[in-house]
């Protein structure tokens, strides 16, 4: 785990992409605020105090 600054994040995507923004780190369905699965380019945004959940094998890099 790793923090990242507040901000829009976005990924070219690939074949196999998921995401979640959470409200914590606690693992409970109830914490998701938002995710997607993504099969190409996407972007999101992340405010402060929020968790960012990624799995597979895309790349996100913040953007300004």
């Amino acid at each position: 785990m790793s923090d990242i600054p507040a901000g829009r994040l976005k990924t070219t995507g690939s074949s196999h992409c998921y995401y979640a923004r959470l409200k914590n780190d606690s693992g409970d369905f109830n914490a998701i605020i938002a995710n997607n699965n993504l099969n190409g380019p996407g972007s999101v945004t992340v405010k402060a105090g929020e968790f960012f959940e990624v799995e597979g094998t895309c790349e996100w890099t913040v953007t300004k």
